[in-house]
């Protein structure tokens, strides 16, 4: 089962509404939800949000493709405003979601070497603001579901 799937089946074991809200306010903080048989999971604030759009994207379609389209554009401003490559390639990924209406498309890719990550001038970029690409990418998407 791979992070939309399980954000999913605990959105939908926790909510009696196809989508619910996101809170104005963004963190990455896991949440303790209890599903539908008792047990306790920790799932943190993304996999709340890409469980509702996963469920926007099912009761929804055309809904869900302008607000995949809205993610994408406001993670591609971020990646050029940082200079961040990886949000860039997820930017891609959310417009390519929007494109084919298909969430599958936000699966993560298997990468090739165990130690990538961000260029290190992204990763000063984000120091020297004090900010958490992650933070931003919540709150993108959380606004988007809201608007």
């Amino acid at each position: 089962m791979n992070v939309i799937d399980r954000a999913s089946s605990i959105s939908e074991a926790t909510s009696t509404s196809a989508v619910r809200p996101a809170s104005a306010q963004s963190t990455s903080a896991p949440t303790a939800v209890s599903s539908a048989n008792g047990d306790s999971v920790q799932v943190s604030k993304l996999g709340e949000l890409m469980g509702q759009l996963k469920s926007l994207a099912e009761t929804d379609p055309e809904r869900a493709k302008k607000v995949l389209t809205k993610i994408s554009g406001g993670i591609a401003q971020e990646a050029q405003k940082s200079g961040d490559g990886k949000l860039a390639e997820l930017a891609k990924m959310f417009g390519d979601a929007a494109q084919a209406g298909d969430m599958s498309h936000l699966e993560p890719k298997r990468r090739e070497h165990p130690h990538g990550g961000p260029p290190p001038s992204a990763a000063n970029a984000y120091a020297k603001a004090n900010a958490n690409p992650m933070q931003t990418v919540e709150a993108i998407i959380s606004a988007a579901l809201q608007g």
